[in-house]
């Protein structure tokens, strides 16, 4: 009895780059979101900071 060759499963699926789909104009709007995101954020971390520095100088009082 002869045996055939089993032929090797792909080892995942082959997806197209996320960078590859978009056009330039959606990467341009995505790295524009992405800015305004990371300044809030920045933004919002400046504001909790000077928060925590307003309580240390008043000795801790809140």
């Amino acid at each position: 009895m002869t045996t055939h060759p089993q032929i090797p499963a792909p080892l995942g699926p082959v997806v197209a780059s996320a960078a590859a789909v978009l056009n330039p104009d959606e990467l341009a709007a995505k790295a524009q979101a992405k800015a305004v995101k990371k300044e809030r954020k920045h933004a919002r971390l400046r504001s909790f900071a000077a928060w925590c520095w307003g309580c240390q100088s008043m000795g801790g009082s809140f």
